[in-house]
């Protein structure tokens, strides 16, 4: 209030041509005094928080810190839990070192005695491209216990993790990024990669925001994989027991296999080739491109856009297309039911039996002819339309 006044009366005398420089100086001087008056709450607060933190030093050790050139690789095994910062994200200003610090949370330096880790650097070269490979041990039994590895942005990784220790990288941008986790969780953010590759004995994979690159992901045993934006050329993503999920995949060639989990795929674009077996459902939000789907479960589907489409299917199969759909369907299967909203029941035409009498073929055009082409066998097949606010899961108010 102070201030606005101050602001005021200075407007004021300014229109009037009555500012002089002994009443700037004075309102100068009432704006200063407001101004430490305000603050000073604050001021007070930052200083007894330095002053605390400065008698409790996070315990902070720097086990490597040297020089690098902009462009390298490094390869390093490790029995740590361990979070890769690039140096585009650590620092404002390009960094030329490659730092490897022990940080153990909330702990103080006084709390852990003796040696937490230990770094045996096994080569270092520099020509005819610097590389740098070690191994990092754990020494110490403290679960805070994290090691964090800053490197140039567009250095090549190789990263080896051991037992229960878990990974963690963000905004990196590289050319080849290969990582192999033990029973550990692996967590990518926003990392954009020539070509990634991702193996996992038995821990989950999670890739937060836009994942962009070539993209191998392999999850065996129990591990799960889950991403939010996968973005490439080529995208396979593979689990023996776990589950699969992505909200939205971008890629040209992209293949989702499990063996006995369950998918679960958002916004497919694309070619794609799906699988699932031993029971295991699948669900996809919307398809925008070609795909061939084989399940022994159930499938759930919305088709958006397609010229080719091949589904098969142990269990039944849940269709529902967009109004803007136009081709030729085959359903093979002991039951069908077609949504008669956009296709009439007299056009259906019952094409052959089956040799064991269970399942009969129809064909029949979907909004008339086009370049749609889906064909779909399975157990019982349900075909429906679905518009773009009911796949939103949105419905308009009733007049």
């Amino acid at each position: 209030m102070a201030l606005n006044g101050c602001r005021t009366a200075a407007i004021d005398m300014i229109a009037v041509g009555t500012c002089s420089g002994s009443a700037l100086q004075r309102l100068a001087t009432d704006a200063a005094r407001y101004w430490r008056q305000s603050l000073s709450p604050w001021m007070g607060y930052m200083r007894r928080q330095q002053r605390q933190m400065s008698s409790q030093v996070v315990a902070d050790t720097i086990v490597y810190d040297k020089s690098a050139p902009r462009f390298g690789r490094i390869k390093l095994t490790s029995s740590c839990d361990l979070r890769v910062i690039p140096h585009v994200q650590a620092a404002p200003l390009y960094d030329d070192r490659i730092r490897l610090r022990v940080v153990r949370g909330n702990r103080t330096a006084d709390d852990v005695e003796g040696e937490l880790v230990k770094l045996n650097i096994t080569s270092r070269k520099s020509e005819p491209e610097f590389s740098l490979e070690g191994t990092l041990d754990r020494l110490s039994s403290d679960s805070c216990l994290m090691t964090e590895l800053e490197l140039p942005p567009q250095y090549d990784v190789q990263l080896y993790m051991k037992a229960n220790s878990n990974l963690h990288i963000a905004s990196m941008e590289s050319n080849v990024c290969t990582l192999h986790i033990n029973r550990g969780r692996c967590t990518l953010a926003s990392v954009k990669v020539g070509r990634l590759s991702v193996m996992s004995m038995s821990g989950d994979v999670s890739l937060l925001g836009l994942a962009q690159g070539d993209i191998a992901i392999t999850a065996q045993q129990n591990g799960n994989v889950s991403a939010d934006r996968l973005q490439g050329n080529h995208i396979s993503v593979h689990t023996e027991k776990g589950d699969v999920s992505a909200k939205a995949v971008y890629a040209d060639q992209s293949s989702f296999t499990t063996e006995s989990g369950n998918l679960c795929l958002g916004n497919l674009h694309g070619t794609c080739t799906v699988s699932a077996d031993v029971g295991s459902d699948i669900v996809i939000g919307t398809l925008d491109g070609d795909l061939k789907l084989s399940s022994k479960g159930d499938v759930d589907i919305h088709v958006s856009r397609t010229q080719d489409t091949h589904l098969s299917s142990e269990g039944c199969i849940t269709m529902k297309l967009d109004n803007s759909i136009r081709g030729s369907m085959q359903l093979t299967a002991s039951e069908v039911n077609v949504d008669n909203s956009f296709v009439k029941t007299e056009d259906v035409e019952e094409e052959k039996q089956s040799e064991d009498g269970q399942s009969k073929t129809y064909t029949l055009d979907v909004n008339g002819p086009g370049p749609s082409s889906i064909t779909a066998q399975a157990r019982c097949i349900n075909v429906s339309k679905q518009n773009w606010l009911s796949a939103l899961n949105l419905t308009l108010p009733d007049p």
